[in-house]
C-alpha cells in the first residue's frame, strides 16, 4: 500500500524524478515490548502511557527531567506532564499552522515552551515562546530573514536549544538560513547560509558549533555559530543516481561523532529505470550512520533501520543512540562507534519523535496518539 501523503511530500522536494522509500508504508505491529539484543547492557522498562489528541509529532524533556512536553494533532495541542505522568498544563495553539515534526523545546527552566506560532502573526515571526502555566504567547521571535517579508523564509521548521538553555538555533524550511540566538534576549546573533538547504539541525556540546543535515545532495555540514562560517562540508551520499536529504541529525555528548538519518530520497528522471535505482539502498551507507567529526569518515551504520529515519537522539551519558525508523521501530544502539548490541521496541502505531531526558534514565517516544515513557537501567 502506498502512503500517498509521504509520496507527495517527497516529490515536492525535487522535480523530474521519483521519490522513494526503502520500505512500504507503516502497518500496525504487536504491542510494544523491549527486545533485548545479545550482549546488551541496558534494559528499557515501560513506566507511563500518556494519551494525546491525535498523533504525537514532537516530545521533549525539561533540563531537570521534572517535566515532559508533547505536541500533537498536527501541532495544535501542547501538553505538559510531570515526571509521574500528571497533566501540568494543556492548551491549544489556535489556528494550527505549520508544525515541525520532532521539534519542541523547553526554555526558562520548565516554565515555557519554544514552538512555532499559529498562522496569524506577521511574516517575520520565526518562533513563539509559550507559557506553560497560561498557554499564552509571552514572546514572538523574529526569523533569520525579517526583511524578506516572506513567511516561508522565517517560520521555523527545525530548531534546537542547548542543554543549559542559553543558545538556540532555528531554520525555516525555505531559504537555507540558520539563525543563532541567545535566549536572554532572543535576538538573531548570527545567520548561517546553507547552499543545499536545511532538513535538520543540532548543536554541539560546546554551543559554538552547529551540525546541519542538508535538504539536498546528501551533505551534512558543521558551522561556527560565532562567525557563521562553514567549517566542514561532507557529502557521503552525493551520488549521481540519487538525491538524499537528512531528516535527522544528532551530535554525540563528547562532540566527536555525528549521527545522521536519511529522509527523503529522490531519483532523478534520467536514472529512474537504471540498475542503481532498483537497489540504491544497497549502494550507499546505511540509513542511520555514524561519522567522525574530525574528518567526516564513516564509523558505523545500522543496516536494520529503514529509511526515512524519523528521529535520532543521542544518550546524554554517551551509552547509546536511539532512533525511530520508517517501520515505527525504536532502536537502542549501544556503543554505536564500535557497532555493539542493537535492541528494539516495535511500536504499535506511527511514530516520528523521541527524547531521552538529560539524566539519561528515561526515554519518551511518540506512538500514535500517546507518549510512552520507558525507564532506562
Amino acid at each position: 500500500m502506498i502512503d500517498r501523503r509521504r509520496l507527495l511530500r517527497s516529490l515536492a522536494v525535487g522535480s523530474g524524478g521519483v521519490a522513494l522509500s526503502a520500505t512500504p508504508a507503516f502497518h500496525a505491529m504487536a504491542a510494544p515490548r523491549f527486545v533485548r539484543a545479545g550482549g546488551a547492557h541496558l534494559n528499557l522498562a515501560p513506566r507511563l502511557e500518556l494519551p494525546t489528541r491525535g498523533v504525537v509529532t514532537a516530545v521533549t524533556w525539561s533540563p531537570d527531567g521534572s517535566a515532559l512536553a508533547a505536541a500533537s494533532w498536527y501541532g495544535e495541542d501542547l501538553t505538559v506532564w510531570s515526571r509521574s505522568g500528571s497533566v501540568v498544563s494543556k492548551f491549544k495553539r489556535i489556528g494550527g499552522g505549520p508544525y515541525p515534526e520532532s521539534y519542541l523545546a523547553f526554555v526558562n527552566g520548565s516554565s515555557e515552551l519554544l514552538f512555532p506560532p499559529p498562522e496569524t502573526p506577521d511574516n517575520s515571526t520565526c518562533l513563539d515562546v509559550w507559557s506553560v502555566g497560561t498557554g499564552e504567547v509571552t514572546r514572538a521571535i523574529v526569523g533569520p530573514a525579517p526583511d524578506s517579508n516572506n513567511y516561508a523564509q522565517n517560520r521555523a521548521r527545525y530548531f534546537v536549544v542547548s542543554p543549559d538553555q542559553k543558545i538556540a538555533a532555528a531554520a525555516p524550511g525555505v531559504g537555507g538560513l540558520v539563525g543563532i540566538y541567545e535566549t536572554k534576549n532572543w535576538k538573531v546573533e548570527r545567520t548561517i547560509k546553507i547552499d543545499y538547504g536545511v532538513a535538520s539541525i543540532g548543536l554541539f556540546p560546546d554551543k559554538s558549533r552547529v551540525a546541519v543535515g542538508a535538504l539536498t545532495r546528501g551533505h551534512f555540514l558543521i558551522a561556527d555559530g560565532a562567525s557563521g562560517a562553514i567549517t566542514a562540508d561532507f557529502g557521503p551520499y552525493e551520488v549521481k543516481f540519487l538525491d538524499i536529504s537528512f531528516r535527522s541529525i544528532a551530535v554525540s555528548p563528547d562532540g566527536e561523532f555525528i549521527a545522521t538519518g536519511i529522509g527523503v530520497t529522490v531519483i532523478p528522471g534520467e536514472y529512474v529505470h537504471s540498475p542503481e535505482a532498483a537497489r540504491w539502498d544497497k549502494l550507499v551507507k546505511p540509513s542511520l550512520s555514524i561519522w567522525r567529526v574530525e574528518d567526516g569518515s564513516f564509523v558505523a551504520g545500522l543496516q536494520e533501520a529503514r529509511s526515512p529515519i524519523q528521529h535520532i537522539a543521542w544518550d546524554p551519558k554517551n551509552r547509546f543512540v536511539a532512533c525511530i525508523d520508517d517501520s515505527s521501530t525504536l532502536f537502542i544502539w549501544e556503543s554505536p562507534s564500535s557497532r555493539s548490541a542493537v535492541s528494539r521496541i516495535p511500536l504499535e502505531e506511527s511514530s516520528m519523535c523521541l527524547s531521552v531526558n538529560p539524566q539519561g534514565d528515561r526515554l519518551a517516544v511518540g506512538d500514535g496518539p500517546r507518549v510512552r515513557v520507558y525507564e532506562i537501567s
